[in-house]
């Protein structure tokens, strides 16, 4: 009660300082309260992060099947998987509904410890793909090794270049997100820093000429003329002995093999893909959506009303010495003297 007497009996010039700063302290105290409760303010473990990508063929024909393999990349356990959405080109690609017994059109989903589907739908019309999952029980998930989440499977039904990518902005809740909740609380945390894109290159079949032969009737052989003869005079016949001749010697002709050649073979060289690693974020804290490290938040948390209250001290302290002192009656003093 002894300091509330003195406090009436200063100047008022000194009563609305010490206001203004015990207002200030009060502000600061209230704004580290709210970010802790709206999960503004949350601790990240050094290496808390995730990635998102596609796995699926480079190249196919008009025509065929192809599989996208939906894969995430983790090493926290993970309470929610959000792809909000994988984007398609539908002119070129034909979603193939997975599961009959439900409405619309779904991807297939994968087993994964104790999550549960909340979202399974493909916008064939606007070429967007929607799959979420929660985890719904306390089993720890690991996504180190880089998990299949869901496959998607499409009929290709023109030629031409397919771009399949995510909605994604780093640091932006409800388009495709990894969310975790942190152990020490403070609520829930997206921690997915990139989300890679895939092309899938689609071509028309080359026909392949088939052979034809041609057929060559065979020659007609005319058949030998008889003449009629009168009376032949009879002649000496000379029987020809063994006549030596050098054609005797010649090899037999030698037969001569018609290949006909056969359809061109192409090949087309596979497109090499590079994965490239994404960097590990430093450990970082963020206050009213401003990330600063863990240092600079316990300097802040700590240091700003001891600041505080010590700047307002001084102010007392010099206000005194510069006024002699505060003047007090007998009953101050001997109040102060009981303390």
């Amino acid at each position: 009660m002894a300091y509330l007497r003195r406090f009436k009996r200063l100047p008022n010039r000194l009563k609305v300082t010490y206001l203004l700063i015990s207002l200030m302290v009060l502000l600061s105290i209230g704004v580290f309260i709210r970010a802790a409760l709206t999960g503004k303010m949350s601790p990240k473990a050094e290496g808390e992060s995730a990635s998102m990508y596609l796995i699926n063929p480079p190249m196919v024909d008009v025509g065929q099947i192809v599989d996208v393999d939906i894969f995430v990349n983790s090493n926290a356990s993970v309470d929610t998987i959000a792809v909000r959405s994988l984007n398609y080109n539908s002119a070129l690609l034909d979603s193939i509904d997975q599961d009959s017994g439900i409405d619309g059109i779904q991807i297939k989903p994968q087993s994964i410890g104790d999550f549960s589907i909340l979202e399974n739908n493909v916008d064939q019309g606007s070429g967007k793909v929607t799959f979420v999952l929660q985890n719904s029980g306390s089993q720890v998930n690991d996504l180190s090794a880089g998990t299949r989440i869901a496959t998607a499977k499409f009929l290709t039904k023109s030629a031409g270049v397919n771009e399949f990518n995510f909605d994604f902005t780093p640091g932006l809740s409800g388009d495709c997100d990894v969310i975790i909740n942190p152990p020490g609380g403070g609520g829930p945390v997206d921690i997915l820093s990139s989300a890679s894109r895939s092309n899938l290159t689609i071509i028309s079949p080359t026909a392949v000429p088939t052979p034809t032969s041609t057929y060559f009737p065979p020659e007609e052989t005319p058949e030998p003329t008889q003449v009629p003869t009168q009376n032949p005079t009879p002649q000496e016949s000379i029987t020809p002995g063994p006549v030596s001749s050098s054609e005797g010697n010649n090899p037999p002709p030698t037969a001569i093999a018609l290949v006909t050649p056969g359809p061109n073979i192409s090949i087309t060289p596979t497109p090499l893909i590079i994965e490239t690693s994404e960097p590990t974020p430093a450990p970082e804290i963020e206050i009213a959506g401003i990330g600063i490290s863990k240092t600079m938040a316990l300097i802040l948390f700590i240091g700003i009303p001891i600041l505080l209250t010590a700047i307002a001290y001084f102010i007392w302290w010099w206000l005194k010495q510069k006024k002699g002192g505060f003047k007090t009656d007998k009953k101050d003093s001997d109040d102060d003297d009981l303390i």
